[in-house]
Parts: C-alpha cells; structure tokens; sequence
C-alpha cells in the first residue's frame, strides 16, 4: 500500500510536495523518534554483537558514514542517529556468513547488489529493530571505495526501480592508508588511518561541526556510475 502511494505521489509532483511537507512534521517525525529511542537503547548492544560476528569470522571491518562521525566527534552515537554503519571489504563477502549473523540475532533484510553481486554489494541486518547496514569497499592501491545507491531526483526509490529496473549507483573514493584502533563505547574498534582525511571526503573540512542543514551532495568523492544499476533484494524482517 505505502509503495502504491510512493508512486501515485512520484507522478503528481504538486501533491507528493504537500505530502512531504505534511508528513515529514508529524508522521515522518514520530517515525524517526521511536526508532531513535530504540537505537539509543539497543545501538551499543547491537555494535557489541556485531563485533562478535565478525571476529569469529575472523573479518576485518571498522566504523563508516554515520558511526565514524559519531566516534569521532561525538565520542558516542550521533544524536539523532536511527542505525549503524560499517565497512568491510568486497573480498571477504560470503554467503554464508549470514549463518553467523543469524548465530548472533541478526536477521538480513535488505541487499543491493551490482552486477548480481560480482561488481558491488551493500548489506542490511536487524538486530531487536536496530539496522546495521554493511558498506562492501574494494582497494585498488592507495584507493578504497565502495557503493551507496539512490533515487532518480525527485523520484522515490519505488518511482525509480519502477521507472530504470534499479537505482543510481554512487561510487564513493577514499585514501586507502590502512587502519588503527580506537576506544569507542568502552571497546576497541578500527577506523581508517587517515580518518581526519576520510572524514572530510564525505563531510566536509567542517565535519566536527554540527551542521543541521547537512546535505550530502557536499561530497566531492563522489561519482555516479551510469552504466551500472543497483537492484535491491527486500528480505522479511
């Protein structure tokens, strides 16, 4: 039904305004507040569990996007965070490291995939309603990078998948300089090396300054890649 309104309102762009207006205020802000109490609640728990995923998988992972900043300049989770990112690399994906996930609590609920999988992937996984979503970077010498995938402007991602088959795929560079421990929540965790330098890439010179206006077209490691489509797989939560 919400997928059916999404793209009635993609098609009648005067009412999906007024609809936006309407809902981010009340619907779309209750929305946010619940899963922002349940993450403040469970989003340690969840990072903890997490960790225990990936040692026994003896995977190299570390903090990304929203949890890095968070690490960094808040030295906790972000305020208003609602899930929790992390990189790890392309080379070490395999299936059935979801039968370690599901070990631990986790349950997968979403993928996009590029190519099938063989060119990029992008991971989610619920813990007690807390998202964990899982960013895949491939190294090509001193670079990393890795994928994140988006609608058509203006269109919502039903619109557009509707629309294309799939959604944009934006590939996102970084320095690779490897990685270094820090003391997050009260246990160690990596982050990449150079983090000041991976941290502006995406936020901005300015990322240890709030910003409530922040818009991540600031990004300047960005590229879109028009050749490629990402298809996403919905899993039942």
């Amino acid at each position: 039904m919400i997928n059916k309104i999404k793209l009635f309102l993609d098609k009648n762009k005067k009412m999906k305004k007024i609809a936006i207006t309407i809902y981010k205020p009340t619907i779309g802000y209750i929305i946010n507040r619940r899963r922002n109490r349940l993450f403040k609640k469970v989003g340690k728990e969840a990072l903890y569990k997490v960790d225990k995923v990936f040692n026994e998988l003896n995977i190299l992972y570390w903090l990304e996007f929203g949890t890095l900043l968070g690490a960094i300049r808040e030295k906790d989770f972000i305020q208003h965070d609602l899930d929790i990112d992390l990189g790890c690399f392309f080379e070490d994906y395999n299936k059935n490291n979801e039968k370690i996930f599901e070990k631990y609590g986790f349950k997968k609920t979403r993928e996009f995939l590029i190519d099938n999988g063989k060119f990029g992937r992008e991971e989610t996984y619920s813990y007690k309603g807390v998202d964990i979503d899982i960013f895949y970077f491939h190294k090509r010498k001193d670079v990393m990078f890795c994928h994140t995938f988006a609608p058509i402007e203006g269109k919502s991602r039903e619109g557009t998948i509707e629309e294309i088959g799939g959604l944009l795929v934006r590939e996102l560079s970084y320095p690779y300089k490897g990685f270094k421990k820090i003391k997050f929540l009260g246990k160690d965790f990596n982050i990449p090396s150079n983090v000041e330098e991976h941290l502006s890439a995406s936020y901005g010179e300015n990322y240890m300054i709030k910003d409530p206006n922040y818009s991540n077209k600031i990004a300047k490691n960005v590229v879109l890649l028009p050749d490629k489509l990402g298809i996403r797989r919905l899993y039942d939560k």
